[in-house]
């Protein structure tokens, strides 16, 4: 593609003239630059991307898009005032995703985005309307697909190519988890939603975002970016979704467990250890619904998930739901039985709000048995949240064991120490910082009828210690336990 092409609708100046540049592809890490392609120097927070234009030029880089001109520069420079705002816009452009045809749903929130993706996903997919998935878990669309990305919300470069990638296999709708720091770090800045979905706020990234405040802004943004015809869908029971609710313009949809003057929400439910069942109400009519997924937090991402393929694809109604092969969602409310040692859950929460709605989940649907619990919380990041998490622990457990999450870079023993401070009576607490041996503990401590909550990582493959990061999966530890001590 000519390269004045990609910048079409971009503000910039060149160095030298560029009318019959062209451009093969486009990357803005050095390493991934081939020849006749375009490097565009992004400034992150602990690499400058300025700094490796020399090895884009001798990887055969034919033009660069800085922020600032730089001396030496034999090829032409593009100068940009915002080099992410810049990257979505010609990522645009070069896939030529246009945005009466996108049908791209973003979800956010502190908790529930990435149940409410896998849901909506397969809602949409069992009702015809061929779905791609970009979140936590991955890119989930068809077999084979290769691209692997580490962060929530890839940069705005990947995701175009994504739904170029999905638009090639005749998938037409792509489901979009978009994190706060995705949102802050413009990751989808200029993407066209025709629906965004808001979860809940609560807790988290305020390392990052250092204010509730700020991390309420951040994930508000997403609702100014839904298209004219677009819709938001937002959870009215949550504090910061009425205020959301308030805020935008678009057209709104809301969704509650408890207020009938919301546009969906159960006119019964009920929940047990098998499975969540009820009767939903809907602008179009009662839909009843049974699904094998367990607790409140869990009914209102199916909520949110039918809120959403129903505004979008009101042909879809149907008096009965059907969710009987929803598959388990990966390291979601994750049920790993056993025989004489209680039910194993695996569950990615990782914030005071997300263990708590655990712990209550469980309070409503076992009545008999201890509840006991391995966690720990991730290094750098947001400290606050450990104490509270500690607290949290011990009202509402029998048994607790502290452990390695992810420590990163910090000291394991401090997180630890960090959130033992909530805890006041501690005769109930073990601390164990090998996360393998922490399992195996909880495991040999608890009886047939309990319940053994293994907390914060979910469907991690590896834990990542001192910078390196080595394969673990909590799944397979309790596997592994089970067949020497269950057989």
């Amino acid at each position: 593609m000519l390269l004045k092409v990609i910048l079409n609708d971009i503000k910039y100046k060149v160095s030298i003239n560029i009318d019959k540049i062209n451009i093969n592809n486009i990357a803005y890490d050095s390493r991934k630059i081939e020849q006749g392609d375009l490097f565009i120097a992004i400034k992150g927070d602990n690499v400058d991307g300025h700094d490796f234009i020399d090895t884009a030029f001798d990887k055969g880089a034919v033009a660069v898009i800085v922020t600032k001109k730089l001396p030496n520069i034999s090829i032409p420079q593009i100068i940009v005032k915002n080099d992410r705002k810049t990257l979505s816009k010609i990522s645009k452009n070069f896939f030529r995703i246009a945005s009466e045809h996108s049908n791209i749903y973003g979800i956010t929130g502190t908790n529930g985005k990435t149940s409410t993706a896998i849901i909506l996903k397969y809602l949409l997919d069992t009702n015809h309307h061929n779905t791609g998935y970009i979140g936590t878990l991955g890119i989930k669309a068809f077999k084979n697909y290769q691209k692997k990305f580490s962060l929530t919300t890839p940069e705005s470069l990947d995701i175009y190519q994504i739904i170029s990638d999905f638009k090639g296999e005749n998938i037409d709708n792509t489901v979009i988890e978009v994190s706060s720091i995705g949102l802050a770090r413009d990751r989808v800045f200029n993407i066209p939603f025709k629906l965004a979905l808001f979860t809940n706020l609560s807790q988290d990234h305020l390392d990052y975002h250092k204010t509730m405040d700020k991390y309420f802004k951040a994930k508000e943004k997403l609702f100014y970016q839904i298209k004219s015809d677009g819709y938001g869908i937002i959870n009215i029971d949550d504090e910061y979704g009425k205020k959301l609710y308030r805020n935008i313009d678009a057209q709104k949809i809301s969704f509650s467990l408890k207020n009938a003057d919301a546009d969906y929400f159960f006119k019964e439910i009920d929940l047990n250890i098998d499975n969540t069942q009820g009767i939903i109400h809907s602008p179009f009519g009662n839909i009843n619904i049974k699904f094998p997924l367990l607790g409140k937090f869990n009914a209102y991402n199916l909520l949110g998930a039918t809120a959403s393929q129903l505004t979008l694809f009101p042909n879809d109604y149907s008096e009965n739901i059907k969710l009987k092969s929803l598959p388990p969602i990966p390291g979601r409310m994750e049920i790993i039985k056993t025989r004489q040692h209680g039910t194993v859950i695996v569950d990615f929460a990782h914030t005071p709000d997300a263990m708590e709605k655990i712990f209550n989940a469980m309070k409503l649907i076992h009545k008999n048995g201890n509840i006991n619990v391995a966690f720990g919380c991730g290094g750098n990041r947001d400290k606050s949240k450990r104490r509270i998490m500690g607290h949290i622990s011990e009202i509402n457990s029998n048994e607790i064991i502290l452990t390695n999450d992810n420590p990163r870079n910090e000291s394991p023993i401090e997180i630890i120490n960090d959130i033992i401070k909530g805890i006041k009576n501690r005769k109930s607490t073990s601390i164990i910082e090998d996360r393998k041996e922490a399992i195996s503990k909880i495991l040999n401590r608890s009886k047939k009828g309990d319940i053994v909550l293994i907390l914060g990582k979910g469907d991690e493959r590896n834990q990542e210690i001192n910078g390196k990061k080595y394969p673990f999966d909590d799944r397979e530890i309790i596997k592994s336990w089970i067949k020497e001590n269950e057989n």
